[in-house]
């Protein structure tokens, strides 16, 4: 709460008072006053007659006329003093009464920017979807204009339909074609691996062939072993059948390391030729359950293109006609966008009588009435309350942020229009 309100309720509540107080003594003086003034002019007139009776009624009005003054004097001492004693109650209701305008300002000070804020972020984001809409059903009426065109000039060319006949059968024709070559590929391909499996019989007969050449020098070695033994018996006419004997032993050591050598590369070649085996026969699989595949897919895509295409020929015309239609609800939409401008006024109007409420409310030095036992107002528990009630990132962005928040419709949900 400002100064300038309590000062002001402060100063009211004060002037109230005294005036009730001297109102109240001055109107109980007078009436105390006034008997004892009628009480005198009585007895004085009374006795000026100097009658007994006269003499004795003025008496008695005099005395009246004072215990009247001193009735009307003791009463109002008893006002007086129960006045005093409502003063501390008084003093509990000017505090509760300043404790109720200052949680009201509170309240209007916390809300009146955020709720600014909300009105601003809503004619923001007004305005851009607005814009964005403008721009985005131009651009579809410029789009369904262009696709009337083409699809008068597609109908002119194709002759009612029987154009899209022509190309579904030339389509399906290409596309035989191709699966035709796929089933001639996959015949090549079984050849190719009818040659495999031979070339791998062949390499486990060369396989065998080495073998024997290991063993044909195994027995070339042991003869020439023999021929050593039987050249050394013959002495010195054994010599020269001894060398030839030497010579053949390494012939067939060199045989024996050949055959070896033949029998490793031999196997090498079979596992290779194993290895190209399998990876023949799954490729080979794989292509026939690809184009297996293939001709279901081309043939259920060519069934579903025929029924689309004798649906298409039925529905040419209405959907040209629903084009049409489409392209003008477009254009009178475009023209109803043009609210924008006067909601948009509406809500800056809005924003402006509440920042100058708000201004006025800070400021204010206005006295403000005090009526019954008002109680405060917990503009805590507002504030908290109407954040509850937020729906949107952007109110709550507001009510946390000093600067309105408006989304871009790139990420929007679909737009609803009534």
């Amino acid at each position: 709460m400002s100064y300038s309100a309590e000062e002001i309720i402060e100063n009211v509540s004060q002037q109230e008072h005294a005036t009730n107080i001297n109102t109240l003594v001055n109107k109980d003086g007078l009436c105390s006053v006034i008997p004892v003034f009628i009480g005198v002019i009585s007895a004085s007139a009374l006795f000026y007659k100097a009658d007994i009776y006269s003499i004795i009624i003025g008496a008695f009005l005099l005395f009246v006329g004072i215990y009247s003054g001193l009735y009307l004097k003791k009463l109002t001492n008893t006002r007086i003093i129960n006045n005093n004693n409502n003063v501390y109650e008084y003093e509990c209701s000017k505090k509760k009464l300043v404790d109720y305008v200052e949680s009201l300002e509170n309240l209007c000070i916390s809300m009146l920017p955020i709720m600014s804020r909300q009105i601003e972020s809503s004619n923001l984001q007004t305005e851009q979807s607005i814009s964005e809409l403008s721009q985005s059903f131009s651009g579809l009426a410029v789009r369904l204009d262009d696709v009337i065109t083409a699809s008068q000039s597609r109908n002119e060319s194709i002759g009612d339909g029987q154009g899209l006949n022509t190309l579904f059968i030339d389509s399906q024709k290409s596309l035989q074609t191709v699966i035709d070559a796929l089933e001639a590929s996959m015949e090549q391909e079984n050849r190719f691996l009818q040659d495999v499996i031979n070339l791998e019989a062949q390499a486990e007969e060369l396989n065998g062939m080495a073998g024997a050449v290991s063993q044909i020098a195994d027995q070339i070695n042991l003869l020439a072993l023999n021929a050593a033994i039987e050249a050394a018996r013959a002495g010195e006419h054994g010599r020269g059948f001894a060398v030839v004997a030497d010579e053949v032993r390494k012939l067939a050591f060199m045989s024996a390391e050949t055959g070896q050598q033949m029998i490793e590369k031999v196997g090498n070649i079979s596992d290779s030729v194993s290895s190209t085996l399998q990876h023949t026969e799954e490729s080979i699989e794989h292509n026939r359950l690809a184009v297996d595949k293939g001709k279901n897919t081309i043939e259920t895509v060519f069934a579903r293109l025929q029924g689309t295409i004798e649906t298409l020929q039925d529905d040419s015309i209405f959907l040209r006609s629903s084009s049409e239609d489409i392209k003008n609800e477009i254009s009178n939409v475009l023209v109803s966008f043009q609210f924008q401008d006067r909601v948009s006024q509406i809500l800056n109007s809005v924003i402006t009588d509440m920042s100058d409420m708000d201004t006025k409310i800070r400021f204010s030095q206005e006295s403000r009435l005090r009526n019954g036992d008002a109680l405060p107002i917990d503009y805590e528990e507002h504030v908290q309350t109407m954040e509850t009630k937020y729906t949107t990132a952007e109110q709550h962005h507001n009510h946390s942020s000093a600067d309105a928040h408006a989304s871009s419709n790139n990420n929007e949900s679909d737009l609803i229009l009534f």
